[in-house]
């Protein structure tokens, strides 16, 4: 079948969501709903005889989320070898100021024109 296995072992369970919680009308927060699914889920049905695999929008938010502090930390790496490759490239401190500092801008930009056009990351 679809949603079971032929030998009954395995069973697929799918559920659409909404970009909106049906309660409150407000728009629907991943981070939250991946927590859940955690703790009202796979901790309550997850056991030795039963393996939960969660997929999905909600999930990956949720997983990056938990992955912040690691994301803030590769971004931090990546500006330095970055600097210092734009300097070796320059030998000029100026320049290399310049060339990041112009890179950055342009990144905030970009970040706050999906914020202004809604378009989610």
């Amino acid at each position: 079948g679809q949603l079971v296995s032929h030998d009954f072992t395995i069973a697929a369970v799918r559920a659409k969501l909404n970009d909106f919680d049906p309660l409150t009308g407000e728009k629907l927060d991943y981070i939250e709903l991946a927590a859940r699914l955690e703790t009202d889920i796979r901790d309550r049905f997850e056991d030795e005889d039963f393996e939960i695999h969660i997929t999905g929008f909600a999930k990956m938010i949720g997983d990056i989320a938990d992955e912040a502090k690691s994301v803030l930390v590769f971004f931090g790496l990546a500006f330095l070898l970055t600097t210092a490759a734009v300097y070796v490239y320059a030998r000029s401190w100026v320049l290399t100021f310049l060339a990041v500092f112009c890179s950055l801008v342009s990144v905030v930009w970009q970040f706050g024109l999906l914020i202004v056009l809604d378009i989610g990351l």
